[in-house]
């Protein structure tokens, strides 16, 4: 079902479609800056990546706004961001002469929509922020039958052409700080994700259950009362009944970065 509002439009995506048990809800602007054919072909994109990170999380307890900006390129969607301050906004640069499948196949809705299952933590931790969204776009694509490999071996070869930074007496915080000021954004993004690759793999050997669950029962409990990074680790070490968040965050920003990240990648 959709709503025509002044500036965009409201889409309630009913839970007979998707086996949700409430409708999601976003709202989309930007939309009559393209014809009627690329509004229909964008909008089944929105409606795909909302729905597979949904899948993943559940739905978030708000309402977003999806901004769609046309720019050409050499790609579907060239620039993505998130805006934080007030409704949690995605702002979405995109070529739509690309087909539905290109966009579908682009990681970077996943991306953006995965910034959102948690609070806006600041510049000093964008390293952490990026890294979660780095690691739980291939999560969502995995489970949407994307993915020709597994999340795993994605990880492996997104880390490795970046290890050299890492092989430093600095902790992994502060190289991937100082990658970010450089303009070095992957491989700053992706030692970072090495955290939540690291969480993951410790959730499962000692509880049982994977991050992407931990972080779904995170949007139910803690999502709009966090504010800060030591407010989102108490919670998820109190969810997951464990204190390896604290623990690692600890790893993170005290050991050096080459006993930290894998010592070679294959």
């Amino acid at each position: 079902m959709r709503l025509s509002l002044c500036c965009g439009f409201l889409f309630l995506l009913p839970t007979l479609l998707f086996g949700a048990d409430l409708p999601r809800t976003y709202l989309v602007k930007g939309a009559e800056r393209f014809s009627p054919e690329q509004q229909q072909k964008l909008t089944q994109w929105l409606d795909f990546g909302v729905t597979q990170t949904a899948r993943v999380f559940g739905d978030y307890p708000f309402t977003m706004e999806l901004h769609l900006n046309p720019r050409q390129s050499r790609q579907p969607v060239p620039w993505a961001n998130t805006w934080r301050a007030g409704v949690q906004s995605i702002h979405l640069y995109v070529d739509s002469r690309f087909s539905l499948q290109h966009f579908i196949n682009d990681w970077t809705l996943y991306h953006e929509l995965s910034h959102l299952a948690l609070p806006y933590l600041g510049d000093r931790h964008a390293w952490f922020a990026e890294g979660f969204a780095s690691f739980m776009q291939y999560q969502i694509m995995h489970r949407a039958g994307l993915l020709q490999q597994s999340p795993a071996q994605w990880y492996m070869d997104k880390l490795g052409p970046h290890r050299r930074w890492y092989k430093s007496d600095y902790s992994v915080t502060e190289v991937a700080n100082r990658l970010l000021t450089q303009g070095k954004y992957p491989a700053a993004y992706w030692g970072s994700a090495w955290f939540f690759v690291m969480a993951d793999e410790q959730l499962v050997k000692q509880k049982g259950i994977r991050l992407t669950t931990l972080i779904a029962n995170y949007q139910h409990c803690c999502r709009l009362q966090d504010n800060t990074l030591k407010q989102v680790l108490t919670s998820l070490d109190t969810l997951s009944d464990t204190d390896l968040f604290t623990q690692l965050y600890q790893k993170f920003t005290q050991n050096p970065a080459r006993n930290v990240l894998p010592v070679s990648i294959d």
